[in-house]
């Protein structure tokens, strides 16, 4: 099938490119789109792409720029019911096919229901006033979303624990139990692999900074080869890590990155620096898990041509300052010239502000 490059928008491009490889129901793949065009539900964004789509890729075939029908099916399978129609119409002797979404197995709503549920009658039973709402997610889940946004470079993506713990709090708000986002006693959470619900106690949770001085220390070891890692020895030293934004384990980070744990002193780890700041709000724990920041990375690169604005170390050896937002865009900017080493030395956006803010608290 041909791409109608002229016509068709970055986020049509990459849904069209999502919807060849996977099936996806409305509310996942508008999820993959989740920062754009807030208002919106992830359902009403996920059908709208998929609409978009049709509307082009209709225009293309009346149009003959799309030369074989038959290219079109998979594509029209994996959007789901919404196209059934539009199958019908150029393939009416052939059985639609009804295919499961990769990601929530189109049981996304039945999973919300079934939350509302169950987190509605313990709210009731045991007179619970002040809580939030959790999702644990399942493995499987948990690496098929992992893998997509690797994999697919899924900039804008919502996770879909998000979504449910969203949509199910403002269903029990209407039913006179909104959640309490800034000072909640317990949590009530739902397992997303067993479909249980079970309440927790609070645990105050404080908002530290953290430089990675030394490579081939991962923040998690989690799909990690290596064999420590920063959760791993703040574990032994009786802290946990609730929350860290990632960088590759390759890559220092030189520049302050938030990290939310439990309460507690600052502890050494090898290889890390940790400085506490101070208790972190619900709300403000919610912005920075959904915050996705600019980075500017510090490239060590051997070049035998260097560029305007590159800055000589040794030889033919240069640093480059690139903005994006991955290690991945970084590789992408240089791919012609032969990386030695990624630094990450600043970050920037919505998230740097809500940093910034905390750092100041400290020094006030």
């Amino acid at each position: 099938m041909k791409e109608c490059s002229g016509t068709w928008s970055e986020v049509e491009k990459k849904s069209l490119d999502l919807l060849r490889k996977y099936p996806l129901c409305d509310s996942c793949l508008g999820r993959c789109f989740a920062r754009l065009s807030y208002g919106l539900s992830n359902k009403e964004r996920g059908k709208s792409i998929k609409i978009s789509l049709m509307l082009s890729l209709d225009r293309a075939v009346k149009e003959h720029e799309i030369e074989e029908l038959s290219d079109l099916k998979e594509l029209i399978f994996n959007m789901g019911k919404v196209a059934e129609p539009w199958f019908k119409l150029y393939f009416p002797k052939e059985e639609f096919q009804s295919r499961a979404c990769f990601i929530c197995n189109d049981e996304i709503e039945s999973l919300k229901d079934d939350f509302e549920r169950k987190s509605y009658e313990i709210l009731q039973e045991d007179g619970i006033k002040s809580y939030v709402l959790g999702v644990k997610l399942s493995d499987s889940v948990k690496s098929i979303e992992d893998e997509l946004v690797i994999n697919e470079s899924l900039k804008y993506y919502e996770s879909i624990k998000h979504e449910i713990k969203r949509e199910v709090g403002k269903r029990l708000a209407e039913k006179g139990f909104p959640p309490d986002m800034d000072n909640s006693q317990w949590e009530v959470v739902y397992d997303l692999g067993t479909r249980s619900v079970f309440k927790l106690r609070n645990i105050k949770k404080q908002l530290n900074f953290f430089n990675r001085l030394s490579r081939g220390v991962p923040i998690s070891n989690w799909n990690s080869s290596y064999p420590d890692s920063l959760s791993i020895e703040m574990e032994r030293k009786g802290r946990k890590i609730y929350y860290a934004v990632s960088e590759r384990p390759d890559i220092r980070i030189l520049t302050d990155y938030p990290l939310v744990t439990d309460e507690g002193p600052d502890v050494n780890v090898e290889g890390y620096y940790v400085k506490s700041s101070s208790k972190i709000t619900r709300r403000d724990l919610s912005l920075i898990v959904s915050m996705k920041p600019k980075r500017r990375y510090r490239v060590m690169v051997y070049s035998n041509n260097p560029k305007e604005g590159w800055v000589k170390v040794y030889d033919k050896l240069y640093d480059v300052f690139v903005d994006a937002n991955s290690p991945e865009e970084v590789r992408e900017a240089l791919e012609d010239e032969q990386i030695l080493f990624i630094d990450l030395v600043s970050y920037k956006g919505r998230l740097s502000k809500v940093a910034d803010l905390y750092m100041r608290k400290e020094n006030m």
